[in-house]
């Protein structure tokens, strides 16, 4: 089997059992509530700390995207050993994180022209690239050659989606971060926004009173995309993710599992640093992508 390496930054918050079993590299992004003092996503603040401060505070924390040295580094670690690399970032509408790894990439071939690098958009953020990432690891445990493997994952991108409900847009208004939802700002009391990630940037889908009129929405939406693709739901890998609340979400993985008439494959994801800051702390949603094998 071909060998080659898979990288990942942190925005995609894989769990670490599954960091682990596919042996994938982070790359993180860095967060601070002073805009003085960074910690590394991961590695300095967990995904409980950042929230709890976020919420004492309510305040938005400033993140930073990783550095160009941050990829470069691992780069010329993988290039050395000539093994490849397959590098996702978070959506290029919300981050420069894939600039940076581009850059990383060009620097990296004036040392070590013949390096095999790949710098892949992953066009989604948070569950949603975990499920891209997860994917191009699956092949590559398939025996997919790092050619094929890129290939593949590239033709699978515009099957992902998000659905998602947020407490309001404050988050997303104040991080410059709501993209195509913008005619739902201004949301009258106990109104949900929906919305949906898809093209790399957030989309309005509507609105919904009170959590539980929110969750029906995003099964009806998820129903609705199945129905117009024509496409069955074992073709596809579905995860969902949440903030704060687990209680909740719970409930909507088990709407979800009674759609789809199958066990969630994944866990529940925790939506973490990098797009908690922006989504804010209670938002719940699903993510889905084809699955590499299906036709």
């Amino acid at each position: 089997m071909e060998n080659y390496k898979i990288i990942s930054d942190t925005s995609c918050d894989i769990l670490p059992e599954y960091v682990e079993k596919y042996d994938i590299d982070l790359i993180p992004y860095s967060i601070s509530f002073d805009k003085v003092n960074y910690k590394k996503d991961m590695l300095e603040i967990s995904t409980d700390e950042f929230y709890a401060e976020m919420l004492e505070k309510d305040v938005m924390a400033k993140t930073s995207l990783p550095a160009v040295t941050d990829y470069l580094d691992k780069f010329v670690e993988y290039a050395k050993k000539g093994i490849g690399v397959i590098c996702f970032t978070l959506s290029t509408y919300l981050s420069g994180s894939y600039q940076a790894a581009v850059n990383a990439k060009e620097m990296l071939l004036e040392d070590y022209p013949n390096a095999v690098i790949e710098v892949i958009d992953s066009t989604m953020a948070t569950a949603g690239q975990a499920l891209v990432v997860l994917q191009c690891a699956k092949m590559r445990e398939a025996g997919y050659s790092f050619a094929k493997n890129v290939k593949r994952i590239k033709e699978l991108l515009p099957t992902a989606r998000i659905e998602f409900t947020v407490e309001d847009l404050k988050y997303l208004q104040m991080g410059g971060r709501i993209g195509k939802a913008k005619a739902l700002a201004g949301s009258v009391l106990n109104l949900k926004p929906m919305l949906e990630f898809k093209e790399g940037e957030v989309h309005s889908a509507g609105l919904a009173r009170g959590k539980k009129k929110s969750f029906d929405k995003i099964i009806e939406a998820t129903k609705n995309i199945f129905e117009e693709r024509g496409e069955s739901f074992d073709d596809y890998d579905f995860v969902t993710g949440y903030g704060v609340s687990y209680d909740e979400v719970v409930k909507l993985t088990g709407m979800l599992e009674k759609l789809i008439g199958k066990a969630v494959e994944y866990p529940v994801f925790r939506i973490g640093v990098t797009v908690g800051n922006y989504t804010g702390p209670r938002v719940f949603g699903l993510g889905f992508i084809k699955k590499f094998d299906a036709q």
